[in-house]
């Protein structure tokens, strides 16, 4: 019986060499993927632990653990609490290494803790269950007694190097958002909205995180809706692109007056998309603030259907030969299906 745990055990092990992501084979998994890498993991050494467990269980009261001086049932207390720790050391180590295959020391814990050590407390409970030579014997104990500890100082070093890689990412994130801000500061406190605006879409990529306080800067205008409409009526195209294309950040009130300002400004881009005489960037640009402008419109009837139908054919016929525009397919046809107007 115990023979048959102790071999169950071995091939628990095995199973567990194959299955963990040891080497750091699944470096590239997605969050479901490093779940699952866990899930049969799991269950082997589960079993695996009952399997020692019992085993443990049969040698004392067998009094193979005589040795150990203690009564039967401390002596087979004090084996399970080694054989629990050292279980609770491979399922640490397992958890560790499909998290984060590949990262520092984890495949090297991992392989010691999960494969290495019961492999060593298998032939260890061998030695005791055919009462092996008594030096041979000790042997196994102190190496169990290894396996069991030596592990822990890699656990140790992983621990302080993702505490430290932490306080390095930390630290590069506030000097990230220490720039972002002071880039922000640089917008002047009296800007208006169409220069807020420009600002924004002048920030660099490497300074991205300044465009979420530039932007926010706009709720705090008293009149910035007020100047909203009034560079979709009467500011230049420019104006109007550059105000429909933050339409849908900003929100602004979508009634009567937002659609009578938003019609022309559609009907110029669809102009504009259908001539394809325009450079593809100004025509990319245009169409996303187009959508943007009367997306507001699939809730309501204030845009015609017909003009959105145009605004579709004419995306998609000059998307064959202007790639980027097949980008806004899929909104167009969106908007040509769900404007009733």
């Amino acid at each position: 019986m115990i023979t048959g745990l102790l071999i169950a055990a071995l091939l628990l092990t095995a199973l567990l060499a194959l299955a963990l992501p040891f080497g750091g084979w699944g470096r590239d998994m997605d969050a479901a993927g490093k779940g699952m890498a866990m899930f049969f993991p799991s269950i082997f050494m589960a079993v695996r632990i009952a399997c020692f467990g019992l085993a443990v269980v049969m040698l004392a009261v067998r009094g193979e653990l005589a040795w150990m001086g203690l009564p039967t049932v401390a002596a087979a207390l004090l084996a399970l609490l080694v054989t629990a720790g050292m279980g609770a050391s491979s399922f640490t180590a397992a958890s560790l290494v499909a998290s984060q295959p590949g990262a520092y020391g984890r495949g090297t814990y991992a392989f010691l803790a999960t494969i290495v050590a019961p492999v060593i407390l298998a032939i260890c409970l061998f030695a005791e269950t055919y009462d092996a030579d008594e030096g041979q014997a000790w042997i196994m104990r102190v190496l169990v007694l290894v396996a069991a500890i030596g592990p822990l100082p890699l656990l140790n070093a992983i621990r302080r190097h993702d505490a430290e890689t932490r306080a390095l990412a930390d630290a590069a994130e506030r000097a990230e958002d220490e720039a972002a801000a002071a880039y922000a500061a640089r917008l002047p406190a009296d800007a208006s909205l169409l220069e807020t605006l420009a600002f924004h879409d002048a920030i660099p990529d490497a300074m991205w995180k300044a465009r979420g306080p530039v932007l926010a800067r706009v709720s705090t205008m008293p009149d910035w809706k007020q100047a909203y409409l009034a560079a979709l009526t009467s500011g230049t195209w420019d104006d109007k692109i550059r105000v429909g294309f933050h339409a849908s950040a900003l929100s602004p009130t979508a009634d009567a007056a937002y659609y009578a300002a938003v019609l022309p400004v559609l009907e110029t881009v669809i102009a504009h998309v259908e001539a394809g005489t325009e450079p593809v960037d100004v025509l990319v640009r245009e169409v996303s603030a187009a959508i943007r402008l009367a997306w507001p419109a699939i809730h309501n009837t204030n845009l015609p259907r017909a003009l959105m139908t145009r605004l579709h054919a004419a995306v998609e016929r000059q998307a064959a030969a202007m790639p980027p525009l097949g980008n806004y397919t899929h909104d167009v046809k969106m908007l040509a299906e769900y404007v009733n107007g």
